[in-house]
């Protein structure tokens, strides 16, 4: 259950009424709800809802993003369930170091609109039903990694997941959102290393004041060829 080999979606049949008041049979494809059960060191974290697919970048990136752990290097053996509705994570246990502050990664208009682009493409789990978030990691200029869930925040633990077993730093990259980025979104960016972020859509007040605070790149309403920086304003 942790490949993307099939998108998580199943087909059900509905009635449409037209713009004119016509109802008229019509087929949709909608994304399949997931559970799973997070354990660490032997207690039930927390329970996650998600689109059924790459889980172990899911569970190692909730753990990260939630602050549980810096590092792969904190997780001692971890383990999905044949079902997928079990995570078992061992903690290691080692004293964490600090965590050394790095200035935010370069952001650039050919990097924003390249990711732009391909959010407007669309991703294919929301070509087929519309009804999905996507974040795009993007490393050294490159996009590394485009992951698709239910949530926001789970698509951004896919992203952080993957650069996390790919061995990619991530204070080096950048993220781009098709969400919104409320103090909870930025916060878990932050827990992870990340220290620039880019959203299609847009920030709340509070999100401002603190990536002016924690000294993070945020660059929001980036739709259409435009974006808004809100944080640095030099």
């Amino acid at each position: 259950m942790d490949e993307q080999t099939a998108l998580p979606i199943q087909t059900v049949t509905g009635l449409q009424t037209t713009a004119e008041g016509e109802t008229l049979p019509v087929e949709m494809a909608l994304p399949v709800e997931h559970k799973i059960d997070i354990y660490v060191d032997g207690e039930l974290y927390r329970p996650v809802v998600c689109t059924p697919t790459m889980l172990p970048q899911l569970v190692l990136g909730r753990l990260i993003t939630d602050g549980v752990i810096w590092g792969i290097e904190e997780v001692a053996q971890w383990a999905i369930s044949p079902a997928g509705d079990r995570a078992d994570v061992a903690l290691s246990h080692k004293p964490r170091p600090e965590r050394e502050r790095r200035d935010a990664p370069a952001v650039t208009d050919g990097m924003i609109r390249t990711a732009q682009a391909k959010l407007a493409e669309g991703n294919p789990l929301y070509k087929a039903t519309r009804g999905v978030h996507c974040c795009i990691l993007i490393h050294g200029g490159e996009l590394r990694y485009v992951t698709e869930d239910l949530s926001r925040h789970s698509a951004l633990d896919k992203a952080v997941g993957s650069a996390l077993l790919a061995g990619v730093e991530l204070g080096e990259c950048v993220l781009f959102s098709s969400g919104r980025v409320p103090t909870d979104m930025l916060q878990k960016s932050i827990n992870a290393g990340i220290r620039a972020l880019i959203a299609k859509a847009i920030p709340t007040y509070q999100s401002v004041e603190l990536a002016r605070k924690q000294g993070i790149t945020l660059i929001c309403d980036a739709r259409g060829g435009k974006y808004a920086q809100f944080s640095p304003l030099t």
